[in-house]
């Protein structure tokens, strides 16, 4: 069927078409056309071979319509241009362009006003235009988790909230394929605020069960401060409090190493307490070992040079050292009686004296650093 023969069978004429007509924008010729080159296409349905508006072919990109059946024998759309269009290959249906829509429902997600919800109710997830926010929602309608840019600047970014049951707020996996680098968490903070901030620590603000290292690792020294800086006041629990039931040769409740550089005391205690009883450092040894002494405290000050080493240096208002003669800790044998104030290494140089030759004699050291000796007697 030609255009001429169906303009006249349809009573399409040329006052349609006119200067004032809705077509008269189209060249007659491009506005319908009717193509009848695929009428023998196999399905029955097909009455002719494709309608167009202005395209020419289903793959003609000018702005316009194309419904037929192409030259492979497939039924195929194409509405619009390259840069919004909907088209049919026969297949799959392609949307280019911006979507705008307020209800409905699309790949099984809800379509509202200014969300899309992955269901009604229960648990879901829901994308939050109005809110700026991205929610997902346990059963009982609790938030559990929320991306939230918010418009107050004290607003959490990220939030995580169990509610309803019992479970980890956030767990992290890695592989143990991969490097050091696939570190689980990395902050990289510039500005003059904590970079991690407990407010409620719970049962147990941090607690860590395994680690093939260390626990904690500060390697880079602060500008600003100490490496690990512990304030609080008041309480009933100590700072820290450390339980150490290790028996290899390293298992060590505190170990501290200064390399041959440094310059610094390796602990400095700054005691300003008024209490008699706030001491600067208190050890409670004890101990059920009845093959050797337990020892409360071991020094051990090996110099390699000329100078010596001395393993306790005492700088005392009253006295350097206070030996409590009452009892030694649970014993109620005083000392002097069973238990020795001071034990030292056996010297058995005599020293003669006007009366009584002495058993032994003590090394010790005066002021200048010079030898001298306490005789002791058996």
């Amino acid at each position: 069927m030609s255009i001429e023969d169906f303009t006249n069978e349809s009573g399409i004429n040329n006052e349609m078409i006119s200067k004032d007509s809705l077509l008269s924008d189209y060249k007659f010729t491009e506005a319908l056309s009717f193509d009848q080159e695929y009428e023998g296409v196999p399905g029955g349905n097909v009455l002719f071979g494709g309608m167009q508006i202005r395209k020419k072919k289903y793959t003609d990109d000018t702005a316009g319509i194309w419904l037929g059946v192409d030259s492979d024998g497939i039924a195929k759309l194409y509405i619009g241009n390259t840069t919004n269009s909907v088209k049919w290959s026969g297949t799959t249906l392609t949307i280019t362009g911006s979507i705008t829509a307020t209800t409905g429902t699309i790949g099984g997600w809800i379509i509202g006003a200014t969300t899309i919800a992955s269901a009604a109710s229960g648990e879901r997830i829901v994308l939050d235009s109005g809110n700026t926010e991205i929610n997902l929602i346990n059963s009982s309608g609790s938030t559990v988790v929320s991306l939230d840019y918010g418009t107050g600047t004290t607003e959490a970014l990220f939030t995580l909230n169990v509610a309803n049951d019992a479970r980890r707020a956030l767990e992290i996996v890695i592989a143990a394929s991969l490097g050091a680098d696939a570190k689980c968490i990395t902050i990289d903070n510039n500005s003059a605020s904590a970079s991690i901030d407990i407010t409620d620590g719970g049962l147990v603000g941090l607690s860590i069960a395994d680690c093939d290292t260390n626990a904690i690792s500060v390697t880079v020294a602060p500008t600003g401060g100490a490496g690990v800086d512990l304030t609080y006041g008041g309480g009933d629990y100590p700072v820290i409090d450390i339980e150490q039931n290790g028996t290899a040769t390293n298992s060590y409740g505190i170990r501290l190493t200064q390399s041959s550089a440094s310059v610094k005391d390796g602990i400095f205690i700054d005691n300003d307490a008024n209490s008699a009883v706030a001491r600067g450092i208190y050890i409670d040894r004890d101990g059920t070992n009845d093959s050797a002494a337990v020892i409360g405290l071991s020094v051990d000050s090996n110099n390699a040079g000329t100078s010596g080493g001395i393993a306790i240096k005492l700088n005392a208002k009253t006295a350097a050292i206070d030996v409590d003669s009452a009892t030694v800790a649970l014993d109620t044998i005083g000392i002097g009686t069973g238990n020795a104030v001071l034990q030292v290494a056996t010297d058995n140089t005599v020293i003669a004296t006007s009366t009584t030759d002495s058993t032994g004699r003590i090394k010790i050291l005066d002021a200048s650093g010079n030898t001298r000796y306490i005789p002791y007697f058996t």
